[in-house]
């Protein structure tokens, strides 16, 4: 059974393939949605993205990096969904004016 959990199980192209290393960048929709979903924190501009590494056909992710949209800066790294929500958290509540 296939889930298709991630963007190249449904045939998406890679946003970016860094030509130096070859690795892929996809947008990470999901994750993306947790620097504007609903709560009391300002929203964060920026966009995550699965960096992935491409092996005999064989696509796996290595990472998660959170780019500043203004900057195209990388502001946060994580290998996990958890680790990274918990960042986006933290960027989140560092721009709210207690």
């Amino acid at each position: 059974m296939n889930f298709n959990l991630f963007p190249w199980d449904s045939n998406e192209q890679p946003f970016w393939i860094n030509p130096e290393n070859g690795l892929l960048w996809y947008v990470d929709k999901e994750t993306t949605k947790w620097c504007s979903r609903g709560s009391i924190l300002p929203k964060l501009d920026a966009i995550c993205f699965y960096v992935c590494e491409k092996n005999n056909e064989k696509i796996k992710a290595i990472t998660r990096v959170l780019v500043d949209k203004k900057t195209n800066k990388a502001i946060a790294t994580d290998d996990s969904l958890e680790g990274m929500a918990v960042k986006i958290e933290a960027l989140r509540m560092a721009k709210k004016k207690w």
